[in-house]
């Protein structure tokens, strides 16, 4: 068989496959079908967690705020963050999370006398934070309670949520046990 006659016979047979490729992986993608998609969010747990000051090493430390939550009562958990002492003003939390995104809600798990949240910050990747969310510092009746912050008009990727706790208002020590971030890659 020539190569002219090998061509004539195996292009009908490229051109079949190519097509059949096309239409398997979707065909052309209009503007509009990709504008219409829809992106899923993602939603983490911390990986890292620092504090302005911790009440142990181990126990109540803020890496107690990584992760899942795993404190499920309204009690006095070494499985939560808690300051050192209740009575030195606004202490913070801060936790990194694995996968930047721009954040679209934070859900802060309060397990010990909740509603002491002031302050809902996020951190983007240059290291610049910016307020999300502020209030003022009550006792919640509802305990443990998510407390979930609607976070609308950041466009850019966040690395980091930190939440500031005023204790004045129970005059005891608040304690978080995680805080979840939600937003889209």
């Amino acid at each position: 068989m020539n190569n002219k006659r090998l061509f004539m016979v195996a292009s009908p047979i490229l051109i079949m496959f190519l097509l059949a490729c096309s239409v398997l992986s979707g065909g052309e993608v209009n503007e509009e079908s990709s504008a219409n998609s829809v992106i899923e969010p993602i939603r983490q747990w911390a990986s890292t967690a620092s504090a302005s000051s911790e009440y142990g090493t181990d126990g109540w430390s803020a890496k107690q705020a990584t992760g899942a939550p795993n404190t499920t009562e309204c009690t006095d958990s070494v499985n939560a963050w808690a300051s050192l002492t209740y009575t030195d003003g606004i202490e913070w939390l801060e936790v990194g999370y694995d996968t930047p995104v721009a954040p679209t809600q934070i859900n802060i798990y309060e397990t010990y006398y909740p509603g002491q949240v002031v302050t809902v910050e996020v951190r983007d990747e240059s290291g610049n934070l910016q307020t999300v969310w502020q209030g003022e510092a009550h006792v919640e009746s509802q305990c443990p309670r998510v407390f979930t912050v609607d976070v609308a008009g950041i466009d850019y990727k966040v690395t980091a949520v930190r939440v500031s706790l005023d204790q004045s208002a129970a005059n005891y020590w608040g304690e978080v046990d995680a805080i979840e971030l939600v937003g889209t890659p």
